[in-house]
C-alpha cells in the first residue's frame, strides 16, 4: 500500500523528533508547563491553590490544577536531582503515577468535561522517556547502546490506558491530530510500531493539531479570578 508523500514526510518529521534527543527535549517542554531547569515555576503557589480549592472544592479546573502543580513539582524536582546525582526514581515514579491514577479518578467523576482526557494525556506524554522506544524495526538504528537504566514511569497496563483514554478522545475530536501523534507515542512505547506508524498516518490527514495547551492557560487565568 502506497503513502502520499505528504503523509510520508509527516510521519518522518514526526520519528525525526522522537529520535534526536533536542526534539525530544522540545516535545517534553511543550507537555509541562514550565522548563525543569527553570527556578520559577508556570503555577500558583501552594497556598494560593488551597484557598481557591477551599472556596470552589467541586470545581474540576482547580482541582485538575492542583494535580498538574503536583506533576509539574516533581517533574521539576527531578530534573534537579538529576543534575545533581541525587534521583531517587522510586519518589518520583510514585508521585507521577499518583497523579495520574487522581486525573483519572477526576475523568471519572467529571465525564462531560471533554477537556480533562486532554489534559491528562499531556501529562502521559510528558513523563514517556523517548530513548526507551524501539526504532531499530523501522531505522537503522539502535537505540540499546543508549539505553538508559530506568524503565518509563509508566508500565504496559498504563500505557494501554492511557492508548483507550486517546481513543475516546479521539472519537470527541475527529479532526484533531493531537490523538494521533498520542496513540503514535504510547504505541512505540508499547513497542508496536505498525500501530504507531497507523496512527501517524491517519493524524497525517487531519486539518488541526491541538494540544489544547492554550485552553489550559485560559483556564487557568480563570482559577486566578477565583482567589
Amino acid at each position: 500500500q502506497k503513502i502520499a508523500s505528504g503523509v510520508l514526510s509527516f510521519i518522518i518529521i514526526w520519528l525525526l523528533i522522537l529520535i534526536l534527543p533536542d526534539q525530544r527535549a522540545w516535545v517534553k517542554r511543550q507537555m509541562t508547563f514550565s522548563h525543569p531547569s527553570s527556578q520559577a515555576s508556570a503555577f500558583p503557589n501552594d497556598d494560593a491553590i488551597a484557598k481557591v480549592l477551599f472556596r470552589h472544592p467541586n470545581d474540576p479546573r482547580v482541582m485538575a490544577l492542583k494535580i498538574e502543580k503536583e506533576f509539574d513539582d516533581a517533574f521539576h524536582q527531578n530534573y534537579i536531582n538529576n543534575q545533581n546525582l541525587s534521583a531517587n526514581p522510586d519518589d518520583y515514579f510514585l508521585t507521577i503515577k499518583n497523579c495520574i491514577h487522581q486525573y483519572d479518578a477526576l475523568i471519572q467523576r467529571f465525564p462531560h468535561e471533554k477537556w480533562l482526557i486532554q489534559s491528562r494525556l499531556r501529562l502521559t506524554l510528558a513523563d514517556l522517556d523517548y530513548k526507551n522506544f524501539d526504532f531499530g524495526t523501522l531505522l537503522s538504528y539502535h537505540p540499546q547502546k543508549n539505553r538508559i537504566k530506568n524503565p518509563n514511569t509508566l508500565n504496559a497496563h498504563d500505557l494501554k490506558k492511557a492508548i483507550a483514554l486517546a481513543q475516546k478522545g479521539e472519537t470527541y475530536d475527529p479532526q484533531n491530530s493531537f490523538y494521533n501523534w498520542t496513540l503514535a507515542s504510547l504505541f512505540f512505547a508499547l513497542r508496536q510500531n505498525e500501530k504507531a506508524l497507523n496512527a501517524l498516518q491517519q493524524g497525517a490527514a487531519k486539518p488541526e493539531y491541538d494540544s489544547g495547551f492554550l485552553q489550559e492557560m485560559q483556564r487557568r487565568a480563570g482559577i486566578l479570578k477565583l482567589a
